[in-house]
């Protein structure tokens, strides 16, 4: 044995085994539910998280359990049946399976945090937007996780129904900025009214 050390290279049988695989830094994780992150993004996510005085990997995985809800809720929206949205007295559109794939990817990035607000907007707001103007889905299904980091949301031409109008916003309390044209909404959504922060509406 060599002076100092217990135990020599005598009795070692071969290399130390190390595991095949090892589980994902706090950074791996962060940056897989949110892949749109910066290392710096991640590292003030994590801080946040940090903040909260909860277990960082528990954080971690309800958000990540969230994201598999939402998930399946739009899965399961997408799949559904071709429906028709009412939009006035004499006039219905229809709402097919692609333009509901459409809007489901785009809720997922927002969620995701991959929609920051660009453009005129930005000049006045940090965040994120949902923009699924154009997108013609009539009614939302109910979208389980976090939308607070939503501070600006782009409704314009999708014929959503009031009822699914309030159901996002009031997922969104952060929310800035709402466009809601074009939709044939003879009042405003109840959900609206709650909107503390809003202080553009369209």
């Amino acid at each position: 044995d060599l002076p100092g050390l217990k135990g020599g290279m005598d009795h070692a049988s071969g290399p130390v085994a190390t595991p095949s695989t090892s589980a994902p830094s706090l950074h791996g994780q962060v940056r897989a539910l949110y892949p749109g992150f910066t290392h710096q993004q991640a590292a003030e996510f994590i801080a946040g998280l940090r903040a909260n005085g909860t277990s960082i990997e528990i954080q971690l995985a309800r958000l990540n359990m969230d994201f598999q809800s939402l998930d399946r809720s739009l899965e399961r929206w997408v799949n559904g049946p071709m429906s028709w949205q009412r939009v006035t007295e004499t006039h219905s559109v229809p709402i097919n399976a692609m333009s509901r794939r459409n809007a489901a990817e785009i809720i997922k990035r927002c969620w995701q945090r991959q929609t920051p607000v660009t453009g005129v907007a930005a000049r006045h707001l940090n965040g994120y937007m949902l923009d699924l103007s154009g997108v013609v889905i009539g009614d939302l299904p109910y979208l389980p996780g976090d939308f607070s980091h939503v501070t600006a949301i782009n409704l314009s031409r999708t014929y959503m129904s009031q009822q699914s109008v309030s159901a996002l916003v009031t997922k969104c309390p952060a929310l800035c900025w709402l466009n809601a044209e074009n939709n044939f909404l003879s009042v405003v959504p109840a959900g609206i009214r709650n909107l503390r922060q809003l202080t553009r509406l369209t």
